[in-house]
């Protein structure tokens, strides 16, 4: 529900529960077996997902407070990004 276009902890975390739920993977790192990483087989099954109309849930209650704060800022901080780029916009636009 919340898409923000970035890549991170909340991101990688969605994908490795996706992993796991699906015995695609369930251990190491992106680099070295892929876990994390949206590869060949992970994007097949999401594909077959999707070309079957089903829904998936993931949890993620392995996100700590720590975590969703970070990500918090950064959405905040990308926020504020926008509207200087917004309001640049609308100077040139004049």
């Amino acid at each position: 529900d919340n898409i923000t276009g970035y890549y991170g902890p909340i991101t990688e975390s969605a994908i490795k529960a996706f992993q796991r739920a699906n015995n695609i993977i369930s251990y190491g790192d992106p680099i070295s077996t892929g876990y994390g990483f949206v590869g060949p087989s992970t994007r097949a099954r999401i594909n077959q997902i999707m070309a079957s109309g089903q829904t998936y849930n993931a949890s993620f209650s392995n996100i700590t407070p720590a975590q969703i704060e970070i990500i918090k800022s950064q959405i905040l901080a990308l926020q504020r990004q926008v509207l200087v780029l917004l309001t640049q916009l609308q100077t040139l636009l004049r």
